[in-house]
This record gives C-alpha cells, structure tokens and sequence, in this order.
C-alpha cells in the first residue's frame, strides 16, 4: 500500500453519505410535527412502534447548521398486514 493509496481510504471513510432519506422515512423532529406532540411523547410512541414491530429505526447522516456530519435517526412504518407473526 502506498501512502496515496492510505490517503484514498481515509477520505472515503470520513465522506459519509449525505443524501437526504428515502420518502416514507420520518426523523423525530418531523413526527413531532405531524402528530403535534411533545419530543417526550414522540420517543416514547416511537419506542412502542418499535418494540411491537410496527417501526423500523435506521440512521442516516444529515449535516447540521455548522455542517458537521452527525448520525439522525429516522424511523419507517411497516404495513401491520405485511407483519410476521411470531
């Protein structure tokens, strides 16, 4: 391995993927904002979707005022007819 080669694998590990996240996913911010509640009640309505398996949470990167990169939560609701049963 050359020193470019190490150069190369250092950029390519800090340049995260920034593309805004897929229709259908929703941060926390933005449920808040559309149940009109409380961040305090979202988290816990979100926990519940969750654990019944009705949500699923992936993280993508989203840059802030300063434009540092950070991890966001976003969260998917599955179809409850599609759900596996256990």
């Amino acid at each position: 391995m050359t020193p470019n080669d190490f150069l190369k694998i250092l950029l390519e590990a800090s340049n995260k993927c920034t593309d805004p996240a897929p229709k259908g996913w929703y941060s926390k911010n933005e449920l808040c904002k559309v149940w009109n509640i409380k961040k305090t009640a979202c988290k816990e309505r979100i926990t519940s979707g969750i654990k019944l398996g009705l949500i699923e949470r992936k993280d993508f990167y989203i840059p802030n005022v300063n434009g540092t990169l950070f991890p966001a939560p976003h969260y998917f609701f599955k179809d409850s007819n599609k759900r596996k049963t256990r």
